[in-house]
Formats: C-alpha cells, structure tokens, sequence
C-alpha cells in the first residue's frame, strides 16, 4: 500500500520489499522519494544480500541505493552459505 505526499514522494506502508540484483530489503512504512531514488524508515527493517543479513530499527538509502544507513540497534551475521 502507499499513499503520495507530493509528486515525487510517497509513504509505502506494508510489506515494502526493495530488491536489486545484490540484495533485498524488507521493511514497513517506508518514505520513499521517485525522483531522488532515496528512501528511508525508522521502523523495523531486514537486510539480505548473499551471505550477509542486518536487521535494524530502519534505514536510510541515499545516493539512489549506492548508500544504505542502518538506524539503531543493528544486528549483522555474516554467514558461509548464501541466504538466498
């Protein structure tokens, strides 16, 4: 579900899944910019990329992805066999 504040930004409320061929991120109520390509959160968020998984108290993707923030309290396993 989500909800456009302007032109460009809009609020994604459940089950926000941002995948690239690198990694997916799962997260919820996520402010999410079209234009800039950014998108942030504050509410719980869960990182996975091939070996690697953070779970966070959100995030912050600047730089149209290049750059992911983690938030709070992050948990990082790094784990010898893929995740996915």
């Amino acid at each position: 579900e989500g909800n456009f504040l302007t032109d460009d930004e809009i609020v994604l409320e459940k089950n926000v899944i941002f995948k690239s061929k690198k990694f997916k991120i799962y997260a919820e109520n996520v402010l999410f910019n079209k234009k800039k390509q950014t998108a942030r959160t504050n509410k719980d968020s869960l990182f996975i990329s091939n070996r690697t998984k953070i779970q966070s108290k959100g995030f912050n993707m600047v730089d149209q992805g290049s750059i992911i923030k983690f938030n709070g309290k992050t948990l990082v396993t790094i784990s010898k066999w893929k995740f996915f």
